[in-house]
């Protein structure tokens, strides 16, 4: 069955490059069983329904449970994110803040998505990532991917700069349904009586090896300074996803920053004639807090 869930308007009153090298991530266990999952060699049993915080500092770490080992490299500019060993989904909303009232998704936009083979519809995506990163598709406030955590609410008012902006919070499963109860209690019963509970597994982010897509349009290039910009940052976004250390992570994103300015500078006094044929390079690695290099299934 489908039905749709709008988010909640409120009428909304406004008052008008290196990190840390510590990221914190929660490692969750939404599922109604005790679990234990091993982080660099130490243990964490984590009871049913339960979380736990778990810093971690630049470089390679792997985890591990019953099922797979991963092994991923965090990055010194990290957001963190959330380990998900339980493969639960784990959902996103964006909500419209507005000076005016408003019963308007606006540019947050619909989704369907799929719990317990329950259909829901709203301004939100799912994901069942083991490790879901927060700093992948960074939002303009500096929070990554996500503004409010789980078990973290929206807030009633949020201080801005525009009449209309989009906030998003991320919830486990758990967290979701009691959001539904409360904004739509019909809805949650219509999904306590025709939901089909389904166990699902964790999947794991592919990272796009763009290395050589990247460099043959780098090559065709006709314009030569913009052809050398753009080859070095090709070759930075590939030595960034295999730097292990905070000092060399730190060094790449300094370099590629100063090279991209130069890339798109250098792009933009291309002739006309030359730019309709041109194509443009997409690094993939910078940006990311997380990259996996490995997964091993037992």
């Amino acid at each position: 069955m489908k039905k749709i869930l709008l988010a909640l308007m409120l009428t909304i009153l406004f008052v008008a490059c290196g990190g840390s090298g510590k990221s914190t991530f929660i490692l969750d266990n939404p599922s109604d069983e005790k679990i234990t999952v091993t982080i660099d060699g130490k243990e964490h049993s984590l009871e049913a329904k339960s979380n736990e915080k778990v810093e971690l500092l630049a470089g390679e770490h792997i985890v591990e449970n019953d099922k797979y080992k991963v092994t991923f490299t965090v990055y010194s500019d990290s957001k963190g994110g959330i380990i998900n060993p339980t493969g639960y989904p784990y959902i996103k909303e964006r909500r419209v803040y507005s000076v005016k009232e408003t019963t308007q998704t606006g540019n947050a936009g619909e989704e369907e998505f799929v719990i317990d083979d329950y259909i829901f519809a709203g301004p939100f995506s799912v994901t069942y990532d083991f490790i879901i990163d927060r700093s992948y598709g960074q939002g303009a406030r500096g929070k990554g991917d996500w503004d409010y955590d789980l078990f973290e609410p929206f807030p009633e008012t949020i201080k801005m700069d525009r009449d209309v902006n989009i906030y998003s919070k991320m919830y486990n499963k758990n967290e979701f349904l009691e959001m539904v109860q409360e904004v739509a209690p019909d809805l949650r019963a219509d999904y306590e009586q025709n939901k089909k509970v389904t166990k699902t597994e964790p999947t794991f982010r592919k990272e796009e090896d763009s290395y050589d897509k990247n460099m043959a349009v780098a090559q065709a290039m006709k314009d030569e300074n913009t052809k050398k910009y753009a080859i070095e940052v090709i070759e930075l976004d590939k030595q960034y996803a295999q730097a292990k250390d905070a000092k060399t992570q730190d060094k790449l994103l300094a370099d590629y920053k100063k090279a991209w300015k130069e890339y798109v500078q250098a792009s933009l006094k291309v002739s006309d004639a030359d730019k309709a044929s041109m194509g443009y390079i997409s690094p993939t690695n910078f940006g990311k807090g997380i990259i996996i290099t490995s997964v091993e299934v037992k």
